[in-house]
């Protein structure tokens, strides 16, 4: 009853490319991509450079900025901590190395060697980056207020401006917390480069 099985007028397109599921080892091609035994060292090379502006600017504002009013000197040195704890944690513990064409992207940082993985890490870098974005708005917005007159109908008092803050905070910080539970399991993104077409992948099955 099986016999029909192999028949290619079975078909409506002719019998099925079974070539698309053969292991045919490694691409053959090299990545399209800056190899990694060059992209970590960079990484390391500018995360020491990032973290040492980084230091100086914040010992700059704390030390020799006494012309600037208190919250100017509050929210400079948010924007500084929040750049140096973005660049640590990109150039030293996750270190991400993207392969969009061949299925995801991997990392070399720290956190990754000691087995944390690369989802969670990105997360971590989104959070990190969006806290980075909302630094400076915030840095931007107290200056806008700054400009505007006393008694000005746009103008916020204090209370109403911290609420302003931590609205804003938690909204960015939604992002990547709704990321945080919609993680693709690596055999479903197996699947799905299989689904797409993308064939010599069999190798990817044996590097996990």
């Amino acid at each position: 009853p099986f016999s029909t099985m192999n028949d290619p007028s079975m078909y409506w397109n002719g019998p099925p490319d079974n070539s698309l599921f053969m292991d045919v080892g490694p691409p053959s091609d090299p990545l399209p991509f800056l190899p990694d035994d060059f992209m970590v060292p960079l990484y390391y090379i500018l995360g020491i450079v990032s973290l040492a502006i980084n230091g100086f600017s914040l010992y700059l504002v704390k030390r020799k900025s006494s012309f600037f009013s208190k919250e100017i000197r509050r929210l400079f040195i948010n924007v500084q901590v929040s750049c140096l704890v973005h660049n640590f944690h990109l150039t030293i513990l996750f270190q991400p190395l993207f392969r969009p064409f061949y299925g995801g992207g991997y990392c070399e940082g720290v956190l990754c060697r000691i087995g944390m993985k690369f989802h969670l890490n990105f997360v971590i870098s989104m959070a990190t980056t969006l806290m980075v974005l909302a630094s400076f708005i915030i840095l931007l917005f107290n200056r806008e207020q700054a400009l505007l007159k006393t008694g000005s109908k746009g103008r916020m008092g204090k209370v109403t401006t911290m609420v302003f803050y931590v609205f804003f905070y938690s909204c960015l910080l939604l992002l990547p917390i709704c990321f945080l539970f919609f993680e693709m399991p690596s055999q479903d993104q197996y699947l799905l480069m299989i689904k797409e077409r993308i064939d010599g992948m069999g190798w990817v099955s044996r590097k996990k």
